[in-house]
């Protein structure tokens, strides 16, 4: 999944690190996708040949993973997909509310034109797109929200978060109703950043990200209640953790 990341601190794709790279961006965009489950046991040997590349990038590139919480390191048992526990959730919504709203108000104070007409850009999706491209707009556009406000700290911060929760739309839990709301929502933040309303936007952003956090959780306590064959409750203890 590629889209907007303005506060990237991953490696430049130079001659001598371009495998790692693309050993990185494709590990990563499969494991928040969900084409690599959580709780998948992955093997060097076996992504070197399947990536088409040396055991050595393939390393590098799942140490920058494990870094970001995506992979656990087990000795002389490769490399375990990190599952989305109950308690993830929770603790990641804990730290959108605190973070995301002082990301708002200071994008209000120091975005730039160029930072509006994104986020303007990004508000907007067309009624072709399909769900994981409308999962992808909605999380480039907190990713750019982050990118405005001036903070590198606070906007990798962010961006580390907002890529955990991705997954969570890909885990076959019910969350139209979460992606349906971005549009209205994001209209709203971006008139609050227009108008350079600081108040407001900080506002808007925290009232957003609860709503995000009760349908979420509503969402998880449905398929942990009613579980379905094959769905986010069964499949690798997705909410139970280890």
């Amino acid at each position: 999944m590629s889209g907007y990341r303005g506060t990237s601190h991953e490696p430049s794709a130079s001659s001598s690190q371009s495998a790692t790279v693309r050993a990185y961006h494709h590990l990563k965009s499969q494991i928040i996708g969900c084409g690599i489950p959580p709780g998948s046991t992955l093997f060097e040997g076996a992504l070197a040949e399947t990536l088409g590349m040396s055991k050595t990038p393939v390393r590098e590139a799942l140490g920058m993973l494990s870094h970001e919480g995506f992979v656990q390191v087990r000795p002389r048992q490769g490399y375990r997909v990190t599952e989305v526990t109950l308690a993830d959730v929770q603790e990641m919504f804990h730290l959108r509310v605190l973070l995301e709203p002082a990301a708002a108000e200071l994008a209000a104070r120091n975005a730039t034109a160029e930072q509006l007409a994104t986020l303007r850009e990004l508000s907007v999706h067309s009624h072709d797109m399909d769900y994981a491209a409308l999962v992808q707009q909605a999380s480039d556009f907190h990713v750019a929200l982050a990118a405005a406000s001036g903070s590198a700290r606070l906007a990798a911060m962010l961006e580390n978060l907002l890529e955990e929760g991705e997954r969570l739309f890909f885990l076959g839990l019910d969350l139209t109703a979460d992606v349906q709301v971005h549009d209205s929502d994001h209209a709203d933040l971006l008139e609050a950043l227009e108008k350079r309303d600081a108040i407001l936007a900080r506002e808007t952003a925290r009232r957003q990200v609860e709503t995000s956090r009760a349908n979420i959780l509503a969402a998880v306590t449905a398929a942990l209640t009613n579980p379905l064959p094959g769905g986010a409750a069964s499949a690798v203890n997705l909410y139970r953790g280890p």
